[in-house]
């Protein structure tokens, strides 16, 4: 059988037969949640944010990113809420989980916060 190898700049996780259970967190996604799709529509990013935090924590070794809402422009919100993802959980690679919730807001993401 073959493996699937997703990596980001820090970390690999392969997926497959024979490889360990892989948690993947899969909450920053949009459908269904209206509240979540209006806050990224107007630029809150907050409640990602939390929901990011939230999975990790929980044992979330990757993290699932959605941003389909109709009518609003899709890609700039997912490249956003990607941004913040990424800085989030590389973060989370040099800290423990309790400095990580104290810190995050000191985060750059991008060199601008939506």
């Amino acid at each position: 059988m073959t493996d699937t190898v997703l990596s980001s700049a820090s970390k690999e996780v392969a997926i497959g037969f024979g490889r360990p259970f892989v948690m993947i967190g899969e909450r920053i996604n949009p459908t269904g949640r209206n509240l979540l799709a209006e806050e990224m529509k107007n630029g809150d990013f907050s409640r990602v944010e939390s929901d990011a935090i939230a999975q990790v924590k929980a044992g979330a070794q990757m993290l699932d990113v959605n941003a389909g809402i109709p009518l609003a422009d899709e890609p700039a919100l997912l490249a956003q809420a990607i941004r913040l993802v990424r800085a989030f959980t590389m973060y989370f690679h040099l800290a423990n989980v309790a400095e990580q919730v104290h810190r995050i807001e000191d985060l750059n993401i991008g060199g601008t916060r939506a």
